[in-house]
């Protein structure tokens, strides 16, 4: 039989052309299947395991970033000028309260409401402790001031949880010498009070942040004028057509906040009407009321709370249920809803107190619901007072409290007196501040009294939850390994620190590395460091005590050109200074027994800011590029290294250099060559070590014009590290270290305050940072009292080596 050859070549090329294009195919299909496997497991399995993973990575974040809470006792709520404002600082880890006992420094400022700084203390914390205390002139004019402290380590997060405390400094004397330029600004002053006052502020929010038709739930409103006072209105819920839903209900002291319940009918449309003082109604619109989701509430019963979930649509997964307070997870799971229903019920004696969240996530771990509750601290049951008067009308105190035989640095005590007209309205305490204030961000009116034995405040605290937000983290920074910038590490000593701005020009060339040195003294070596893109440096660790004289230098000036250097810039938030409920009006008129005294020297500003672009020589004018070399750069051997890797446009051919091209066949093109002023040749600026070189100026354009003929083909300007040292610009300043604390009970002895008669003035008779009892658990005191104390605040507070924290306030019988 006959076979064509030429036919089975072909058969057999067809063959195995099919057979390699089923083998492609096989594997392209191979290989999509595995990208769409590879996609699916990434898009899911991942995503589950960020919600499975919750508390693990939870605990990770809020260990790594611990965050501190600040409270400072004061001696006494009401100052005078001329009096000494006594104080004991606390300084603890925000999840347990605990004293943070790695922390060393603490700042201590006091402001005007014109944002100038009036003092400012460095206390040395040990153990989370520290004490101080600020002289006031009897000069000082009267008005609302601000005391704010902050450890480093609080620069590194949010400025709205720093400790503040507003305080109205009287002075009967200023408006004898009130001149017409302060009654001017005073009238300023009030008038903005006054409009701050007229605004009004009404916010409406939803229990746990969502409202779903068919499901009950409740919607609560906040109004406040521009101080953030609270205003009380009448407020109802209406429908689409204008009829009544309800109305909502507020309590005693509310604060200007009230809450309805309601179940929103699907398709019907809601708004709220209220009725603000001194104006017209207004109708705001109830937006955002989904057809399907979750809701979420917590009802509080007598030893428990209950948690309730409900869902409409079915359209979600069974999600998840987490709680938490301050960042400790208390329970975390997945949950599971029985027709459109779940309920879970916890005793207060399982959770801490203070301010717990609530929150409900999806599978994608996406927040569905978040709801805040309060639950109030026990109140201290362990201290006891026995009062009795001696012979001489002095008074005995015995003080019993067992539990704290062993602490002697916990408790602080402080025992003050009012004359005729004073009255005891505390602000805040440390209860009030670390379980409730220090957590939130909205400003609360006395927050003292919620925890006051004989009022229930239960349902205002509620409202207050309901109307605000939990901002210490966010789950999403979690999730997604959102990391803080951490400039302030934590250290034993405090940090100088400041910012060099470059001029517009140097701006344009991203000139912001400067080298910073500091010397304390006649301290060896020098400290060193650089400054980062935005030009701020930072010294840490200094230990000094007292004031102490260092000198600042900017080194490798040359070329850089900065334009202001600033020390201690304000970095936090000015906010707080802003007006606020506790801001008074200010004296508009002249004294009764006003005369015209000579005005004081004008203050000359602060040298903590200083322009020093005009004060600097630059020998070369601008360089068209500028490189900088750190002292422990081991990247190049030689500055042949440098120019061929860091110099655009450069050209080295064995020994010759040339940046300009050629531009002569019989004379040289190479670039003039100078170290520190002294002409180079090629061979010997090649071989220049790098770590004796701080930084070269290349010259390659008209900025080249500077040298004359010899910069003709351009121009390369090294300056070695000890040239460079002569090219600084030298700040000196008298800086003040870790406060000395003084000894209260010295600086009584023959000195009177200077309005110590006045109706409304407080007496500090007794202050005691650090309690001591004997081995029983007892303590006692005689007191002398002035004549003019009509009554007698005894105070005691802290925190314990556990986070354990007490307040105890006794008015003494007289």
């Amino acid at each position: 039989m006959y076979v064509d050859s030429e036919l089975c070549t072909l058969v057999l090329c067809v063959d195995l052309f099919c057979f390699f294009l089923f083998i492609k195919i096989y594997i392209i299909m191979k290989f999509i299947v595995i990208i769409f496997l590879i996609s699916v497991f990434q898009s899911f399995p991942l995503e589950a395991q960020n919600i499975i993973h919750l508390k693990e990575r939870n605990n990770q974040f809020v260990q790594e970033f611990t965050q501190q809470k600040v409270y400072i006792d004061f001696d006494k709520q009401y100052y005078f000028a001329g009096d000494q404002i006594w104080f004991k600082a606390y300084v603890v880890n925000a999840i347990d309260h605990r004293p943070d006992t790695v922390e060393s420094t603490l700042f201590v400022e006091l402001f005007d409401t014109k944002d100038l700084l009036l003092k400012r203390e460095i206390i040395r914390i040990q153990k989370g402790y520290g004490i101080g205390d600020f002289s006031l002139p009897d000069s000082l004019t009267e008005g609302n001031y601000v005391i704010r402290a902050y450890t480093p380590w609080m620069l590194n997060f949010s400025g709205d949880f720093i400790f503040v405390q507003n305080f109205f400094i009287e002075n009967p004397e200023t408006k004898n010498y009130i001149n017409r330029s302060s009654r001017r600004e005073n009238r300023r002053i009030n008038r903005n009070l006054e409009k701050k006052a007229d605004e009004i502020f009404f916010d409406l929010y939803q229990e746990a942040g969502s409202l779903v038709y068919d499901l009950p739930g409740k919607i609560t409103y906040h109004a406040y004028d521009g101080l953030g006072e609270g205003i009380n209105v009448n407020a109802e819920l209406i429908d689409g057509s204008g009829e009544l839903v309800t109305k909502f209900e507020t309590f005693p002291g509310a604060s200007g906040r009230g809450v309805a319940n309601f179940r929103p009918i699907s398709g019907e449309k809601y708004s709220v009407r209220y009725d603000p003082p001194n104006g017209r109604s207004r109708n705001i619109p109830l937006r955002n009321i989904n057809s399907q989701g979750y809701t979420l509430s917590v009802d509080q019963l007598s030893e428990k709370i209950e948690i309730s979930i409900r869902s409409v649509g079915g359209s979600f997964k069974n999600p998840y249920l987490a709680i938490h307070t301050r960042g400790i997870i208390h329970a975390f799971e997945q949950i599971t809803l029985y027709d459109g229903i779940f309920k879970k019920q916890i005793y207060f004696k399982d959770l801490s107190p203070g301010i717990s969240v609530v929150s409900l996530f999806d599978e994608d771990a996406n927040v569905l619901a978040e709801r805040l509750f309060f639950i109030i601290p026990e109140k201290e049951k362990d201290i006891s007072l026995q009062v009795s008067k001696t012979d001489t009308d002095a008074l005995d105190i015995e003080i019993e409290a067992s539990k704290w035989a062993s602490d002697t640095i916990a408790l602080s005590l402080s025992l003050s007196g009012f004359n005729s007209e004073g009255i005891f309205k505390p602000q805040k305490n440390i209860i009030s501040e670390l379980y409730l204030q220090s957590d939130i961000t909205t400003l609360l009116k006395n927050p003292a009294r919620f925890f006051d034995d004989k009022e229930d405040y239960r349902n205002e605290l509620d409202l207050i939850m309901l109307t605000s937000d939990w901002e210490r983290f966010y789950w999403n920074d979690i999730f997604e390994d959102n990391r803080p910038s951490v400039r302030f590490r934590r250290l034993n000593g405090f940090p100088v620190y400041g910012n060099i701005e470059p001029t517009e020009q140097s701006k344009e060339f991203d000139r912001y590395n400067f080298e910073v040195t500091l010397q304390i003294d006649d301290e060896i070596p020098l400290r060193s460091t650089y400054t980062n893109i935005q030009g701020d440096f930072l010294f840490d660790s200094i230990k000094e005590n007292g004031e102490f004289e260092a000198e600042i230098s900017v080194l490798g000036l040359d070329g850089s050109k900065p334009e202001y250097f600033e020390l201690f810039p304000d970095i936090l938030k000015n906010d707080i200074l802003d007006m606020n409920m506790y801001f008074r009006k200010l004296p508009q008129s002249k004294g009764p027994d006003w005369q015209r005294i000579s005005l004081p020297l004008r203050k000359e500003p602060s040298d903590r800011r200083k322009k020093i672009s005009d004060n600097l020589a630059y020998h070369y004018g601008s360089a068209d590029q500028i490189i900088y070399i750190r002292e422990d750069d081991n990247r190049f051997k030689n500055m042949r290294d440098i120019l061929k890797s860091r110099v655009p446009g450069l050209l080295i051919d064995g020994n010759r250099i040339i940046i300009r091209g050629t531009s002569s066949i019989l004379l040289s093109n190479e670039p003039l060559l100078l170290v520190d002023g002294h002409q180079y040749n090629s061979i010997q600026f090649l071989n220049l070590s790098p770590l004796e070189i701080s930084h070269i100026e290349i010259f390659k354009g008209s900025s080249t014009s500077i040298f004359g003929v010899r910069g003709a083909n351009g121009a390369i300007v090294a300056h070695s590290r000890r040239s460079s040292i002569a090219q600084r610009i030298i700040f000196e300043y008298i800086l003040s270290g870790y406060y000395t604390p003084r000894n209260f009970s010295e600086t009584l002895t023959g000195k009177t305050p200077p309005f110590s008669d006045h109706p409304s003035y407080q007496h500090t008779i007794h202050w005691e940072p650090y309690v001591k009892f004997d081995q029983n658990g007892k303590k006692n005191i005689r007191l002398s009292l002035p004549d003019q104390v009509e009554e007698l605040h005894f105070i005691m507070e802290g925190v314990d080596l556990d986070g354990k924290i007490i307040h105890y306030h006794k008015l003494l019988d007289l």
